[in-house]
This record gives C-alpha cells, structure tokens and sequence, in this order.
C-alpha cells in the first residue's frame, strides 16, 4: 500500500468547509459581482453574508435555507470522509475522495 503524501495546500482544500456564498455562487443564486458587494458589507457590519444577501434582496429567504440545509450536508460529509480517511493509508482513495468532492486546486473561484 502507497503512503499518502498530500500536500498541505491539498489537505486545506480537503478540511475546508464550504462557505455559503460560495455555494450560492456555484448553484447560480448570485454572481461572484454580488457576493463581493456582500463581503464588503460584511466587513463593515459584522454579520453572516446570508443575512446581507437577503437585506441586498439578492436572495430569498427560501434560497438560504435551501442552500444552508446543503451546506451543512457537504459539511457533514466532509467530517465523516475525513474521519473515515484518517484511518486509510490509501493514495488511491485519497485522490477519489479529491475527485469526488471537486476540491482540485484550480476549481474554485478566487473570491478574496
């Protein structure tokens, strides 16, 4: 059996959960445009994008919820892969899990 050596950039993608904007985004709720026109406000405010987002009336309410009730699903998955991968030394896996969770490094928006 292969060793796994990820790199730590890699392993970040793997245990980083999912923020809702990003979410919101890749299920064309809101454009990255509006997304960061929520963060500035965030950073002036002081409260979750969500909020801001249905104050902006970029969303609605039932948008959020859906999309928080499917943020919290790939939160809970991610926990139970990453427990269950804890206990694998399996390169292979490794990389299906990777794959599986679309977490390569030049797949996500750059939203900063």
């Amino acid at each position: 059996m292969e060793n796994i050596n990820l790199s730590l950039e890699n392993w970040d993608k793997l245990l980083r959960h999912p923020r809702i904007g990003e979410i919101l985004v890749q299920h064309k709720k809101i454009t990255i445009h509006q997304l960061e026109k929520a963060l500035k406000e965030q950073g002036l405010l002081k409260i979750p994008v969500g909020q801001i987002l249905l104050q902006m009336k970029f969303i609605t309410k039932d948008e959020l919820l859906e999309l928080l009730e499917l943020q919290i699903g790939i939160s809970k998955m991610l926990n139970e892969s990453f427990d269950e991968l804890k206990n694998s030394n399996n390169k292979d896996q490794v990389n299906n899990l990777i794959e599986t969770l679309d977490l390569k490094l030049d797949s996500e928006p750059d939203l900063h």
